[in-house]
Order: C-alpha cells, then sequence, then structure tokens
C-alpha cells in the first residue's frame, strides 16, 4: 500500500497528523511443506500528532484498524511524535 493512501486514511482517522517514518518491511510465513515463502508486507509509520483524545495511538487501536481495513500489518510508533508539544526546544549555545 502506498503512503499516499495511509496519509489521506490518517488525516480522516486522526486530523492534523503527519507521517515522519513509512516503511514497508518484507514478511514471510511456514508453508505445509515447512517451507519459507513471501507473505504480504509490514507497514511501520512513525507520526507526529497534535492530539490522541481517544488514546487510539497508545491503546493500539489505530495500528489494528489500519491492519483490518488494509490486510496488511501496520505498526504505528508514536516515539517521535510531537503529542502536545508546540514550542520548540532552545537550547543555549
Amino acid at each position: 500500500m502506498k503512503r499516499e493512501m495511509f496519509e489521506k486514511v490518517l488525516q480522516i482517522m486522526l486530523p492534523g497528523s503527519e507521517i515522519v517514518v513509512y516503511e514497508v518491511l518484507p514478511r514471510n510465513q511456514l508453508n505445509e511443506n515447512n517451507e519459507w515463502v513471501p507473505d504480504s508486507p509490514a507497514i511501520f509509520l512513525s507520526i507526529k500528532y497534535e492530539s490522541d483524545t481517544n488514546n487510539d495511538i497508545r491503546s493500539g487501536r489505530l495500528s489494528q484498524r489500519l491492519s483490518d481495513m488494509t490486510g496488511y500489518e501496520v505498526n504505528i510508533d508514536e516515539g517521535l511524535s510531537m503529542w502536545m508539544y508546540k514550542d520548540k526546544i532552545k537550547v543555549d549555545e
């Protein structure tokens, strides 16, 4: 699935959000012959957002909803988010 599609969906589900990192990683699964075969990829997103009033990101509900909707494993990392921080940090030089 393309990044642009996730950006559109996130704007509907979490207005004001922005994708910082979009990474598609291959996955494999074991078949009935005990061989590793390609599977649908996993999609990892790092996003920044203004607010998450329903705690959908922290609880994993947004990742699960996107996974259910797309058929891909979707993982959202909020570690890079600027949640509730609108001021820039100034460091004395």
